[in-house]
């Protein structure tokens, strides 16, 4: 039987990219593993873990297997998001266009990212955001398991 990937896991994994570490599904178990660039760095290496700590002489020697055997599968990260994108569809998709303009207006220059959140809950919309942005992941989500023709969940 096929494993059945957990939507709700992917869209949070989304949600938690870093810039020092990515998440990767791995197909055979349906996991997320969220592997750091350090890491990638100990497992492509031929170090035999024996200079780390405990719990990473226990966990390296899997995930290392896991990398090697090629079968992870890279979650698309914060630039393939595009999550300035995401702002200014929500900011496009207002009613009270003077609402849109400003949050749209938010988005630019230094600080969008803050700007926008203070923008919002001016205008008491930190909910809808969240429901839109949600959405939004949920779809590259979807798009994303398809592509790799994978049965999510």
């Amino acid at each position: 039987m096929s494993v059945v990937v957990s939507l709700r896991e992917v869209v949070d994994a989304l949600d938690m990219q870093g810039d020092e570490s990515r998440n990767y599904l791995d197909p055979a178990t349906g996991k997320i593993v969220l592997i750091s660039d350090e890491e990638i760095g100990l497992i492509e290496g031929e170090d035999d873990f024996s200079d780390l700590l405990e719990w990473q002489r226990e966990s390296l020697p899997e995930l290392r297997d896991a990398w090697n055997s090629g079968r992870l599968l890279a979650l698309p990260d914060k630039f393939e998001i595009h999550e300035w994108n995401i702002m200014q569809r929500f900011a496009d998709s207002r009613e009270d266009e003077q609402c849109g303009q400003e949050l749209a207006g938010a988005i630019h220059g230094r600080g969008a990212f803050r700007m926008f959140r203070d923008c919002l809950s001016r205008h008491d919309l930190v909910d809808d955001w969240h429901r839109f942005r949600n959405e939004k992941f949920e779809q590259i989500a979807k798009e994303w398991l398809k592509s790799h023709g994978l049965a999510y969940r």
